[in-house]
């Protein structure tokens, strides 16, 4: 088996809406956010390569600096969602239908991840890994099912893959 790795970093802010989150996290902060995608294939095409490296990095780069690069990332109900529309109508927003933690960004992009290498026969996703800081890491090999439920949120799986620019949220809003 092989395994190659593609690392992108981008820019963003967000913040966590649960109420036993800590006091800090729950205020907009950014980071650095260093993403690292794992493909693997257990044969090499007619050119000796598991993934030509250019065709996956345009894709997976091309993917993440225009949906995540410089946005804020927030829950789907978080209240300063609409403050926010209301005084800034474009304001790049990224939104998830769970915490946009460290390990649900990773899941969505597990998840993106899968769709970018569809047309790769013989080629699987092995892991996303997500660095929010140098020492805080976070591997997703799969899917993830979490159940949650506090101040009227309500979900029985993490929706990730249906994240969406905020022009779509106001679409389906107004």
């Amino acid at each position: 088996m092989y395994r190659i790795t593609v690392k992108h970093t981008i820019e963003a802010a967000h913040r966590l809406l649960h109420p036993n989150s800590p006091a800090k996290c729950r205020n907009i902060h950014g980071h650095r956010w260093v993403v690292e995608l794992t493909l693997a294939g257990s044969v090499l095409d007619e050119r000796g390569m598991v993934v030509e490296f250019g065709q996956i990095k345009q894709a997976w780069k091309s993917w993440l600096d225009s949906h995540l690069d410089h946005v804020l990332i927030l829950h789907e109900k978080d209240p300063l969602l609409k403050a926010i529309l209301s005084v800034e109508p474009n304001h790049r927003i990224y939104y998830l239908a769970g915490e946009p933690t460290a390990e649900n960004l990773a899941q969505l992009l597990y998840n993106q991840a899968q769709k970018i290498i569809e047309d790769m026969p013989g080629v699987w996703v092995e892991k996303v890994q997500v660095a929010e800081t140098e020492s805080n890491i976070v591997e997703c090999l799969g899917k993830a099912v979490v159940a949650f439920d506090y101040n009227s949120l309500a979900s029985t799986e993490i929706a990730l893959a249906s994240g969406n620019f905020i022009e779509q949220l106001q679409s389906t809003r107004a």
